[in-house]
């Protein structure tokens, strides 16, 4: 059996896509700075060859295949631009060489500068920062530099009318004073209960009112 180390130099944390040989995909995980690079060991992989006589999916001839490891790397590299995106193949125990780091490094510096270009030209072309693709405004952040169009407004904001907080236009429940603002979607999220079973909410700083003695309902006054 064999196997292969997948190496990303970058701090964006890459999800490889399902294949049939891999339903559940695999995440190389992004590199903090403090370290050089982080990894995963792909192992040869098996899929299954379906032969379908009829419809009925339980019904079908299922024919394992192996897939070597060769074939997954080549596969997700030349879908996912893995090596523009700063990644590298080596062997599971071999450690990577700060040369091999560097030129992984490089090579996604000149991809990012790539895409830049790419945002500068649409931008002169359509003047819509909307129509700008988000990896080209990731890759002026991540390059430390500025544009025009990749600038990011803030989220629209508003005024609860409960407590007069500044929240998130759209949100279902006060971050200051937890007042209910979108009944429906704070149901649908689970944060609160069946209307009909929602306690009325008391006001702030008004005290919770005790209940009566059921003698002072009946003697008198003020002990008269």
């Amino acid at each position: 059996m064999g196997s292969i180390q997948i190496c990303n130099t970058s701090k964006e944390q890459i999800q490889l896509p399902r294949r049939t040989y891999n339903t559940l995909g695999w995440r190389i995980p992004a590199c903090p700075p403090e370290k050089p690079f982080t990894s995963i060991v792909i192992d040869d992989q098996m899929d299954v060859k379906k032969i379908y006589v009829t419809y009925a999916e339980s019904e079908a001839e299922k024919i394992p295949v192996p897939i070597s490891y060769e074939q997954v790397v080549a596969d997700y590299f030349a879908n996912e631009r893995l090596t523009e995106r700063g990644c590298f193949t080596c062997a599971p125990d071999h450690i990577p060489t700060e040369a091999e780091v560097t030129a992984a490094r490089q090579t996604r510096i000149k991809w990012l500068q790539k895409l830049i270009e790419a945002g500068d030209k649409e931008f002169m072309r359509t003047k819509k920062i909307e129509e700008i693709p988000d990896i080209c405004k990731m890759a002026v952040d991540e390059l430390g530099l500025k544009r025009e169009w990749a600038i990011v407004a803030p989220p629209p904001m508003t005024v609860c009318p409960a407590c007069g907080e500044s929240i998130n236009v759209g949100v279902a429940i006060c971050k200051g004073c937890h007042a209910i603002l979108d009944f429906e979607k704070a149901k649908a999220f689970g944060l609160v209960q069946e209307e009909e079973n929602v306690p009325p909410k008391r006001g702030p700083g008004r005290p919770k009112k005790e209940p009566i003695p059921e003698q002072d309902l009946d003697g008198p006054i003020g002990g008269i």
